[in-house]
């Protein structure tokens, strides 16, 4: 599956990802592959590439640096999917906590909400973005409050 990872079909490349995805740990080899496709110029290659990486789990913090140039050149869909990822690979992904700071100053609901649930989830190595949330506690929206107060908890 690696390999087919690099083809040049972006329908063999999704369907790799997705299969991957479905591995999950075991898929570990992949992460390199997976995460240069991060970068691709297809939104769903660059989502089911995200879901594999985090099913892959904490292997994939390997892959934080590519994380970092999707969000911060990836749209609202975007993001949305690269930061569940990362919720899923949890404190490996420390290096990440920089761009997730700044998602919780100026994303949507949703996506503020997303990005605290994966803070949460990275746990001591998140404690950079402590001030974030404790401004999101502040918030107008109760879902946004429940999210950064978990993640602080």
């Amino acid at each position: 599956l690696n390999t087919l990872l690099t083809e040049k079909d972006p329908s063999v490349r999704g369907l790799a990802a997705e299969l991957l995805a479905r591995i999950g740990p075991r898929g570990e080899m992949a992460v390199a592959n997976l995460a240069a496709m991060l970068s691709d110029d297809d939104p769903a290659l660059r989502g089911r590439a995200a879901l594999a990486l985090g099913a892959i789990g904490q292997a994939s913090g390997k892959a934080a640096g590519e994380f970092v140039k999707a969000l911060k050149a990836g749209g609202e869909d975007t993001r949305l999917v690269l930061v569940y990822a990362l919720r899923q690979i949890g404190p490996s992904a420390r290096g990440t906590v920089e761009v997730l700071r700044e998602l919780l100053k100026e994303g949507s609901r949703e996506l503020k909400a997303r990005t605290a649930a994966a803070l949460e989830k990275m746990g001591k190595a998140a404690r950079n973005a402590i001030p974030e949330l404790e401004g999101l506690l502040g918030s107008a929206d109760p879902l946004v409050q429940l999210h950064a107060a978990m993640a602080l908890w």
